[in-house]
């Protein structure tokens, strides 16, 4: 039997021990067949998936994978092969099935049932437990008689199950034992296979690399050291290697060619002494004073950020340079002036935002704190990720670094408002530890507060721009880069997907959404109850938990417009 299925379908609803419906039957996805490797950046990869699993890992509940990551594991991340036409290999399961003239339940179908006929159905419930296993119920029958039938209630309810002879009459059992699991913590739990407390996959959004030259081209420390120079002086060359050649720049240059960072180092530090007025001997991170821990956590951070850019990023004064006379007011004038509005230093158009989503495990028990991580089975000991990697367009949000500081000032986390955008990007360095998704703090923190300021501000955005640019508001997903006061917005590959909508808003309606963003309608239609409870809820502020990598939380309106807010100060 073979059916055919999208690559989006198959990448998140046939993964590895996931049931499905295929044929009118029930069947468990065995594994993909022949997958291909796709080529990223395995650093990130695991820089990303660390921080993913953060919640199970402080539990001890992460399958060992956190383990297996710190200690640098292979890592290989696999998507369908839609190409050679193999794909994914399934099993019939589960193995009860009733006969649908008489009820009777027999372990397989390939037999007539003794009331004469061949029609049977799987039993659609399964067996479970929050450890991660899946078996087919266990069944009892008639002592007598060896038999056992079922009618269908009509509801889900496991409970309203009557199991009985279809000789004697006997009731037999009602609903499901309760059996113990075999990892001896708990009884299995049963439900209908497609429930989300039987099968949960846990996925992470990464910004990946465009090519592998942009990879290899940001590998080394001096590219890095670049491109957090880059971001603290507000973005302003197109790319963090681009304007004057410095030391540091052409250090990346050379090792992006292969030659070791020391000889590499060498050789730009001749040449600047040779070419004082071409080649830039400055530090690009001179005055910065951050600590070892902080110092990894901007640069890379800083790197996500020059990745998502690498395909291309339009500014508004790229629209008006090549803009017709027509044009020009909307972009010389109305533009800026809703940019600054909104409080911010810079929107801009990304047409190659390198999005891979990645899958790297499942829970069953939905997202109890009991569950267990199950990281995906591969073989030869790496780990093995499952995923789809797309480019798509989104837009680029940065904050007003000075107003972040007036707002920091005002709600009390910072003493002064610092001098200079480049003072506050590196206090929000010093001070921000960002909370992980699913992470939950005893109280709040400096970190927090920046998180949950541009978490608040990308919602409110995801919420108010589906309108006018034509994307359903569940096709549309953020990407948080708190520490750099940024998110982006991009057109996500499932669901309702219109190819060109964030380019026409760009173009055409950006002011019109900035000015709504920040008049528009804020009041929550459950206030005051939502204001009292964390002023954020599914009425005002909450987007689809696909759209959301922390889940809904770090959210709250106050932050935006209250007597404090971000557009208040």
């Amino acid at each position: 039997m073979k059916q055919k299925r999208s690559l989006s379908q198959v990448v998140f609803r046939f993964l590895p021990e996931q049931t499905v419906d295929l044929a009118g039957a029930v069947w468990r996805v065995d594994k993909w067949v022949s997958p291909r490797t796709l080529q990223v950046d395995v650093d990130v990869v695991r820089s990303e998936l660390l921080r993913a699993i953060y919640r199970y890992t402080a539990t001890g509940r992460d399958g060992g994978l956190g383990d297996r990551l710190r200690r640098q594991d292979p890592i290989h991340v696999i998507t369908p092969n839609d190409e050679d036409g193999t794909g994914v290999s399934v099993v019939p399961f589960p193995e009860n099935y009733r006969c649908a003239r008489c009820g009777r339940i027999e372990t397989g179908n390939g037999r007539t049932c003794q009331c004469g006929s061949n029609s049977w159905r799987q039993l659609q419930f399964v067996a479970y437990h929050q450890c991660g296993k899946l078996d087919t119920p266990w069944i009892p029958r008639c002592n007598e008689h060896k038999q056992v039938r079922v009618d269908y209630p009509g509801t889900t309810r496991t409970e309203d199950l009557h199991f009985e002879c279809p000789i004697c009459r006997t009731e037999v059992a009602r609903g499901f034992r309760f059996l113990r699991c075999d990892c001896r913590n708990g009884t299995l739990s049963y439900n209908v296979h497609r429930a989300a407390v039987v099968y949960t996959p846990h996925s992470t959004v990464i910004v990946n690399p465009p090519s592998q030259n942009i990879a290899i081209k940001f590998k080394s420390e001096a590219a890095v050291r670049q491109t957090l120079g880059w971001l603290l002086n507000g973005m302003v060359e197109e790319d963090p290697l681009a304007g004057r050649p410095t030391v540091d720049s052409l250090v990346a240059d050379l090792v992006a060619k292969n030659i070791p960072e020391e000889t590499a180092r060498k050789m730009a530090e001749l040449a600047a002494s040779e070419e004082p007025n071409t080649i830039s001997a400055d530090d690009p991170l001179k005055g910065v004073d951050l600590g070892p821990t902080e110092r990894q956590q901007a640069e890379e951070a800083a790197l996500r950020l020059a990745y998502a850019t690498a395909g291309g990023r339009w500014r508004i004064t790229d629209l008006a340079a090549g803009a017709p006379p027509e044009a020009q007011v909307r972009y010389q004038r109305l533009y800026p002036t809703a940019v600054a509005r909104a409080r911010l230093e810079a929107v801009e158009l990304l047409d190659d935002f390198p999005v891979l989503n990645a899958v790297y495990g499942y829970t069953r028990g939905g997202d109890s704190a009991d569950s267990v991580l199950r990281p995906f089975p591969s073989g030869g000991g790496a780990i093995r990720v499952h995923g789809q990697l797309a480019h798509t367009e989104g837009l680029l949000f940065r904050l007003d670094p000075m107003q972040v500081g007036r707002w920091l000032h005002a709600r009390g986390l910072l003493p002064t408002v610092p001098a200079t955008p480049t003072d506050v990007r590196l206090a929000v360095l010093r001070e921000s530890q960002i909370p992980r998704p699913g992470e939950e703090l005893d109280s709040p923190t400096f970190g927090s507060g920046v998180t949950i300021l541009v978490h608040s501000y990308a919602h409110r955005v995801l919420r108010r721009i589906s309108a006018l640019c034509g994307i359903d508001r569940d096709s549309l997903s953020e990407y948080l880069i708190p520490l750099h006061l940024a998110f982006i917005v991009y057109a996500s590959t499932r669901g309702d997907f219109v190819l060109g909508g964030l380019q026409a808003l760009f173009e055409h309606d950006l002011d019109k959404a900035l000015n709504d963003i920040v008049e528009g309608e804020h009041r929550c239609p459950l206030d005051p109850g939502c204001a009292k409870h964390g002023g954020a809820c599914v009425a005002c502020l909450h987007v689809g938990e696909p759209s959301c990598r922390f889940f809904n939380g770090f959210l709250d309106r106050d932050v935006l417009f209250g007597s404090t807010g971000y557009f208040v100060v």
